[in-house]
């Protein structure tokens, strides 16, 4: 959705924006999410380079090497020159020749991939020419990113989060088909459940930790499935996607160790990292 605003507040300093929703049908909300919204003066011409797409821990020493562009401008978009950088190696150069009309997100990908042996590199990325020209704005035409590329690899276990209630009459389901899932893929995955506190009676095993995952998620339906973060909603995991996340190398080995002592699960992890991790 794209709203032209032109009014006489428009270049005046604190200008503010109220987004509200109306609710017409009468039917009950609990909770509105919104975002990707930007706010911009529209020039002729004039692509915003919005993120760089590549991962900023790769597993394996070759890769590809990904933009995702925003064309802010009202001419369409027939060709952009492109670069990417690692330290100070040789650029690699390439121009794409597309159509992103104005308002309109695009992700390319060079012909180009990297090959790095194992460290940490600065990733720069730029815009040099947009149609044949230098853009209206080169102050958005820039990125860096920190990379880092594994020393090692190891065996990926998807990770399940599942969120569910002893007072939901749909989640049996979910469950049942879970347990079966699991059943067919012992040792390859790890599981972990979140009871909630809704719907009323809610849950008796439900905890304050349960809450602060549900709303990391923003979880607002039962029962609700994340494989590796990704959501599947009420759905369970199909046998090709857990392949291909159970398929796709880790740079991060995970022993996890526990004891009891009365009431209190006292839980030690220990992490070896084989590439540089930030968090």
């Amino acid at each position: 959705i794209s709203q032209e605003i032109a009014t006489e507040d428009m270049g005046k300093a604190n200008v503010k924006f109220c987004i509200f929703f109306t609710n017409t049908q009468g039917a009950n909300y609990s909770d509105a999410y919104i975002d990707d919204i930007a706010a911009f003066v529209q020039r002729d011409l004039d692509i915003e380079l919005s993120a760089i797409t590549t991962e900023a821990v790769q597993v394996s020493r070759s890769f590809d090497v990904g933009m995702r562009l925003f064309n802010t401008g009202s001419t369409t978009v027939t060709s952009v020159e492109g670069y990417y950088q690692f330290n100070d190696q040789t650029p690699v150069s390439q121009t794409f020749n597309v159509n992103i009309p104005a308002n309109t997100h695009a992700n390319l990908s060079f012909d180009v991939p990297a090959h790095l042996i194992p460290d940490t590199y600065t990733l720069t990325m730029g815009i040099v020419k947009v149609n044949g020209i230098e853009d209206d704005d080169p102050t958005n035409n820039t990125l860096t990113q920190k990379t880092s590329i594994a020393c090692a690899t190891t065996q990926r276990l998807p990770m399940f989060e599942h969120f569910t209630s002893s007072s939901c009459g749909t989640c049996p389901q979910l469950s049942q088909q879970m347990e079966t899932f699991c059943n067919g893929n012992p040792g390859k995955y790890t599981y972990v459940k979140y009871q909630m506190n809704w719907p009323a009676p809610g849950d008796p095993y439900y905890t304050s930790e349960c809450g602060v995952r549900k709303t990391y998620f923003g979880v607002i339906s039962l029962p609700t499935l994340f494989m590796d973060a990704v959501d599947y909603e009420f759905n369970p995991v199909t046998q090709s996607d857990f392949d291909s996340h159970y398929d796709t190398p880790s740079a991060v080995e995970i022993e996890g160790a526990y004891s009891v002592e009365g009431n209190t699960i006292h839980i030690t992890a220990d992490l070896m990292a084989f590439a540089d991790l930030d968090d």
